[in-house]
């Protein structure tokens, strides 16, 4: 698919969902793994549950994703919300933002979904000047018809050599009893970079 079929894909898919995978528990363990409060990017922010919790934790929140849908809804819930985000469209394998923009980037259940995993990792590291947290799944490769995933991460060295960081920890979760979309095995990546 070429960039404007994807966001096509993605509005559509964003029209008939109200979740965006992320759970308290999640946003809770995100949260502990960023060390005071600065600047985030979000990067695939869907309809901005995890932008919105940083928001609210006093964080100056950057969201980004492909789907203009998403980011309406997620702008009209941030309002709701009573927070200010800044929302914008974009790719992250090209992300709109000068180097070391931002204190923490901060990933959930979207690395899977990118077209080339090289390019945005790259990106992650040029744009993070602290710590870089990526939630995704913990799955061996097959063909999806209803999730567009296009990575797959099946043991924790996958998801570290992607970034090649030398500091980092990278653990398995249980998302088993979430209620949402996503009911799984993950992994959760935080890697630091030198300041």
């Amino acid at each position: 698919m070429n960039e404007q079929e994807w966001k096509r894909a993605y509005d559509e898919a964003w029209r008939h969902r109200n979740n965006d995978c992320v759970e308290e528990t999640d946003a809770e363990l995100i949260l502990g793994a960023l060390d005071k409060k600065g600047t985030v990017l979000e990067v695939g922010a869907g309809i901005g549950m995890l932008a919105i919790r940083l928001a609210k934790e006093g964080f100056s929140v950057t969201a980004v994703d492909v789907s203009v849908e998403a980011l309406r809804r997620a702008g009209e819930a941030a309002v709701r919300e009573g927070v200010v985000v800044n929302w914008r469209e974009g790719f992250a394998e090209a992300l709109p933002f000068p180097d070391k923009s931002f204190d923490y980037i901060t990933c959930c259940h979207t690395l899977e979904h990118v077209k080339d995993l090289a390019k945005t990792t790259a990106e992650f590291k040029r744009i993070a000047r602290k710590k870089i947290v990526v939630l995704t799944p913990k799955q061996k490769f097959r063909l999806y018809a209803e999730n567009y995933h296009t990575q797959f991460f099946e043991d924790p060295e996958q998801l570290s050599n992607a970034f090649g960081l030398p500091r980092y920890e990278c653990r398995e979760i249980d998302c088993i009893d979430h209620k949402n979309e996503f009911q799984g095995k993950a992994f959760l990546y935080v890697g630091e970079l030198a300041e």
